[in-house]
């Protein structure tokens, strides 16, 4: 479709429905999002069923809504129910906090550390709406790594060194009064660590939206870090999300550190200490408080 402002032919298709699901449920909220033309012709496929945009136009020097880059992007309407939106907003933060550890690792821990290698196991993937789509119950039994593994080259090992799990949000370490982490992925990184005798650290990326109006991406500000048992160890309560049927563990904040100060954690190989503690003591696996 050309990027003139255009309303497509939508006669005798049921537009008026969330591009992201397969069923034929009624959804007349109207989703704005600014792409570049690559990410646009990838989440329609990837994302939204092959579903092309019911409007594209108003074209600008701006800030693609997926890819966070700067380049010439369009408006591009889908119909999404908002929930469905949040998951399509969730993924440029996503992506900004992933490249903030792969920035990292390439600035501060590869000079120092070339043997230790960081490899993205669970990369984040555009993916449309799935019924059936298997319980968190179960995938908390069944998932096999966490978000990076970090493998030692210098042993010729198949076996990670130890896992990174990253978690994603706008605040600051500095000014939170608790950390937040939910029960389904805490027991992940438990029922992943106890299962293959390899302790994790845990990154907390700070993710804010920048403007450049009417554009907006998602930019990386901060990085912290804990190990698994610190973190545990910080535990206060767990309780539910306000607001949700969900399960959190609330943690204090003073479990984390500066990310600079990781790169000596590496050195002094603190999470081979850890890897011994794992062996006698396995992560505890937390149930809902009802």
């Amino acid at each position: 479709m050309s990027g003139s402002s255009r309303l497509m032919e939508i006669e005798g298709l049921n537009w008026e429905k969330c591009a992201r699901h397969q069923n034929s449920q009624t959804c007349r909220f109207v989703a704005h999002l600014f792409l570049c033309d690559g990410c646009a012709v990838k989440l329609q496929h990837e994302c939204f069923n092959d579903r092309p945009p019911f409007y594209q136009g108003l074209s600008v020097d701006g800030y693609c809504g997926l890819c966070n880059q700067r380049q010439q992007v369009l408006l591009r309407q889908w119909f999404i129910c908002q929930i469905c939106l949040g998951v399509v907003l969730s993924y440029p933060k996503s992506f900004a906090a992933s490249q903030s550890v792969h920035n990292f690792w390439e600035s501060k821990v590869r000079p120092v550390l070339p043997r230790l290698r960081l490899d993205e196991t669970d990369t984040v993937r555009l993916e449309p709406f799935t019924p059936g789509r298997r319980s968190q119950r179960t995938k908390a039994a069944t998932v096999k790594t966490l978000d990076f593994s970090v493998l030692d080259d210098s042993i010729n090992s198949e076996t990670p060194a130890f896992f990174i799990e990253l978690k994603a949000g706008p605040g600051s370490i500095e000014e939170m009064k608790e950390f937040q982490l939910d029960l389904n992925d805490s027991n992940d990184i438990a029922n992943v660590c106890n299962a293959s005798g390899v302790p994790a650290y845990i990154f907390h990326a700070q993710v804010v939206d920048e403007y450049l109006p009417p554009t907006r991406r998602s930019i990386a500000k901060g990085l912290w870090w804990s190990d698994c048992f610190t973190l545990g160890e910080n535990l206060i309560k767990v309780a539910a999300r306000r607001g949700e049927d969900k399960y959190a563990g609330y943690y204090r904040p003073t479990a984390f550190s500066p990310i600079a100060t990781f790169v000596d954690a590496l050195k002094k190989k603190s999470y081979k200490q850890l890897r011994n503690r794992l062996a006698s003591q396995p992560l505890p696996i937390r149930q809902n408080p009802r």
